[in-house]
């Protein structure tokens, strides 16, 4: 029968211009949407035969309904399917440099990936690593992507999808996706949506064919024109769906619509006995059925050779060569579909052992058939496949996919293989979000360790509750799994002891920490190894903190990083522990480059409630440094993630600091809001958000005008979190100030001052509550622009000038500190225009008429490029970044 399209001239017009787009360095993306069997991979297949005329490099990924949870499955075998076709040498240049892509294709030219520390990051990495495989291959020639069945695939392929179609323009890709209409709200309809809107995306809504285009269809499938009454029969049934249409084609007798199920059993039961069997067998082995397999897996004394033949004449199973290798399957998923669920659970089972067990040792492939084999396939081997599987999925961050395959491998496993399958499923709940069932998995696996007498696993097992327990906020609990944990792990003391010490500090058990440091720093300080000395380096350095002595304890934690990065990806925790420190000392000791440094490099860790305490870190860094709108944004960020992951005391400390950006920002009615919903997320005291709470709360009441509403400090002993502290304490003593309260005020430059003796940034505070004049100065030095424009604007409330006003005025602007900015634009109303020259004075007054610059040359008699000279200079005097807000505040002056 002769299958050409028929109604589809708007749709190859479309295809075949984006290859030619393509061809000539115009990349595109298009999605192909429409219902079942409306010839989605028809178009696609016509697209990929243009491309690979014009000498394209051709990726062809295809869901498959049986492995819906195989994680990015289509573009795997897409890639795979290219690469295997390449020499050796080549391979090894195309792989060089991407080793986060073996998070998603294992091959031997690629590492072996690490357990993922931050799940969102490794992720992106994994993606930019196929972005920059594609911009190698498109280096060489263009090359098409196409994903077919998209409907089926998980939403890692359709996020990964839409990832790399946002890089093809000026690039020789184009991407193709074909799904059935997505539902609204669905991942493909956000992808659909986001095509749209791309200037090179587009998306090809596929209709059902005309009564006409069906009469056409027709005779080009009968090779002749239909009867009457075979058209009339076909129209009525098919509603113009392509597949329908070719699956009525040989018959005319029928008069009523059936569903497709029915349409597709028709076909079906005039098979054979063999031609069914092979075809269940295709049908269930899905994209993996290549001749070799079913070589292997098909047990019949028909001639397999014959019996593909007489499958592929009747249109019902399709071949796809690729180099060498040759691959059959269904020829529409829906055949596939009816096919698979007219078997029983057991021939189901059956059928997915033959096809494990005749394909190659590769857990890509084998694993969706071993999870639905049941007990026809050897329980050992399949317990050892899921759990490869189940990894493999962890370290891809398909949680959902990887808690299916542990649990599966669990149900099923040997007493010797249960720990490290306990220990991964704990990691994959943790992962997803679920600490109870990790927290479960890990118990389970502690009891049977400990009935095993296991000296390995317990302990491990040990530290991962006391982390997780940490996390959920039973701190007597974990301190004691930790404990136990460092009787029982010599080797391991040192991490143990971090943990350990680490608990103590969310406690604020100030003897608790001091002796912990003291031990770990002379416990492992004895031992030579990089692991051992960061952890004594960095007790060393927080003792420093808790006495003082800034200085040395920035020699202490620089040194403890150090051991750190040359423990590598083994100690990851390590160097998270050292900077999280590091970056507020280095705040402290006058380098805020170096603190930001730091802190972006340390959001990576195992434990989410390591990650929100350095995206907290990072936050208060970064409002150090001028910007607290990144501040507030990584502070939201880092609240969605807590909220996600349940941590209520993260949350609650995450808000506080929320609520004092939005007071500096000057959104105080958010700011209260805030701090509000903090004080109902904590059910029980804590310092680290005492402090925090106490900073905020302090923030708001200095921008509301009512200093007198500030909550008194409870202890100001020392400054135990180097940021926080030293913000808590500046605010304080302003608010002191403000109400008249001397006492307070001195008793808290003078902490100030005792610590600014090794912290230079607290110096600079002491120096600028005092009323010293070179304050601004040294926190413009240490990279503190936005301190330095309060230090600068207070000095110029004392002893005014243009300049410095000007300045304060860009600063406070760009940093979007309203209360700083009014306080700012309130002094230069004072002094009217007395800021700008007499000639920008005159401009900007002509400006604020309405006036362009044209006319005002003509006016003045000057030069439009003189004009604008001068208002310019106008601009950075009064703080002003566009022409509508200089109109604003001349109409202010007018007022």
């Amino acid at each position: 029968m002769n299958t050409q399209l028929v109604g589809r001239r708007t749709e190859l017009a479309a295809l075949t211009g984006a290859v030619e787009a393509a061809a000539d360095g115009r990349g595109g993306v298009l999605v192909i949407s429409g219902q079942a069997g409306i010839g989605k991979t028809r178009l696609g297949e016509h697209a990929v035969d243009e491309a690979r005329r014009r000498g394209f490099t051709t990726l062809i990924g295809q869901a498959d309904p049986l492995q819906t949870g195989l994680a990015y499955g289509p573009i795997v075998a897409a890639l795979r399917r290219h690469l295997d076709t390449l020499p050796e040498t080549e391979l090894a240049t195309e792989l060089d440099g991407l080793p986060d892509l073996g998070r998603l294709i294992p091959h031997p030219l690629l590492p072996t990936p690490s357990p993922a520390s931050d799940p969102e990051l490794e992720r992106t990495r994994m993606f930019e690593a196929v972005r920059r495989l594609m911009e190698r291959l498109t280096a060489k020639a263009p090359t098409m992507l196409l994903v077919d069945d998209l409907h089926w695939a998980d939403r890692g392929t359709v996020e990964l999808l839409h990832y790399l179609g946002r890089d093809t323009v000026d690039r020789r890709l184009l991407v193709i996706g074909a799904h059935r209409t997505a539902a609204p709200g669905s991942a493909l309809a956000d992808l659909a949506v986001s095509v749209r809107r791309q200037p090179t995306g587009r998306e090809l809504a596929l209709d059902v064919l005309s009564d006409d285009e069906v009469a056409e269809m027709l005779g080009n499938l009968l090779d002749a024109p239909p009867s009457p009454e075979l058209l009339s029969d076909v129209t009525a049934r098919s509603h113009g769906v392509p597949l329908f249409i070719s699956a009525l084609a040989p018959r005319g007798s029928r008069t009523q619509w059936h569903i497709v199920r029915d349409v597709v059993l028709d076909r079906l039961h005039e098979l054979d006995e063999p031609a069914r069997t092979l075809l269940e067998l295709i049908a269930v082995a899905g994209d993996d059925g290549s001749l070799s397999m079913l070589h292997k897996a098909w047990q019949h004394e028909a001639s397999l050779d014959t019996t593909l033949r007489r499958l592929r004449d009747h249109m019902l199973i399709a071949e796809h060569v690729t180099g060498s290798a040759v691959r059959y399957r269904v020829a529409h998923p829906l055949y596939a579909e009816v096919a698979y669920a007219e078997l029983s659970a057991n021939e189901r089972a059956r059928l997915h052992a033959a096809v494990a067990g005749a394909m190659p040792d590769d857990v890509l492939t084998v694993a969706p058939h071993y999870l639905r084999a049941g007990d026809h396939v050897p329980t050992r081997q399949a317990v050892e496949v899921l759990a490869a599987a189940g990894r493999r999925a962890l370290h891809a961050f398909a949680t959902t996919e990887a808690v299916e395959y542990l649990t599966v491998a669990l149900d099923r496993a040997a007493p010797d293989q249960r720990l490290e399958l306990l220990h991964d499923l704990g990691l994959a709940q943790q992962q997803a979000g679920r600490p109870t069932q990790a927290a479960t998995a890990w118990s389970e696996g502690l009891v049977a360790a400990g009935r095993a007498d296991d000296q390995q696993w317990r302990p491990r097992f040990l530290m991962l509750l006391a982390a997780l327990e940490a996390e959920r906020g039973d701190f007597s609990l974990a301190d004691t799994h930790a404990e136990h944990g460092m009787l029982l792990a010599a080797d391991q003391s040192d991490y143990v002891g971090l943990l350990r010490w680490a608990l103590a500090q969310r406690h604020r058990d100030l003897a608790h920490i001091r002796s912990l440091s003291e031990q770990l720093a002379a416990v492992c300080g004895r031992d030579p190894a990089d692991a051992p000395q960061s952890v004594a380096r960095q007790s060393r350095g927080y003792l420093a903190v808790l006495h003082g002595d800034f200085a040395l304890a920035r020699r202490e934690l620089e040194a403890a990083h150090e051991h750190a990065m040359r423990c590598g990806a083994d100690a990851p925790e390590l160097d998270y522990g050292a900077r999280r420190i590091l970056s507020g000392v280095c705040v402290l000791t006058g380098d805020v480059p170096a603190a930001l440094h730091h802190a972006a490099a340390a959001t990576e860790s195992q434990f989410p409630a390591a990650r929100g305490s350095m995206r907290f870190a990072l936050a208060m860094v970064r409002y150090f440094a001028g910007d607290p709108l990144g501040a507030l944004t990584e502070i939201e960020g880092g609240i969605a993630d807590a909220r996600a992951e349940e941590l209520h005391r993260l949350i609650a400390r995450q808000l506080t600091f929320a609520a004092f950006l939005l007071a500096e920002l000057g959104r105080l009615d958010e700011a209260e809001q805030r701090l509000g919903e903090s004080l109902r997320e904590l059910d029980e005291p804590e310092f680290a958000f005492d402090e925090a709470s106490e900073l905020a709360a302090t923030a708001i009441a200095l921008h509301r005008g009512r200093p007198q509403d500030a909550p008194p400090l409870r202890d100001i002993a020392a400054f135990e979190d180097p940021l926080l502290g030293c913000a808590r304490v500046l605010f304080a003593a302003q608010a002191a100030q403000a109400v008249g309260d001397g006492d307070t005020a001195a008793q808290l430059t003078g902490l100030m001052r005792l610590i600014g003796h090794s912290a230079p940034l607290v110096d600079a505070c002491a120096d600028r509550l005092a009323g010293f004049a070179g304050a601004a100065d040294k926190f413009a030095a240490m990279g503190a622009p936005l301190l330095a424009a309060q230090a600068r604007l207070e000095d110029a409330e004392r002893n005014p000038t243009a300049d410095a006003i000007a300045d304060c005025l860009v600063v406070f602007e760009r940093a979007g500190t309203k209360p700083w900015l009014e306080r700012a634009r309130r002094l230069a109303r004072t002094h009217g225009l007395g800021a700008l020259t007499r000639r920008e004075a005159e401009i900007v007054r002509l400006v604020g008429e309405g006036l362009t610059n044209a006319a005002i040359a003509a006016r003045l008699f000057l030069s439009e490029r003189t004009v604008e000279t001068h208002l310019r200079n106008g601009y950075k005097r009064l703080g002003i970044t566009s022409r509508a807000a200089l109109v604003e505040w001349v109409r202010n002056q007018v007022t």
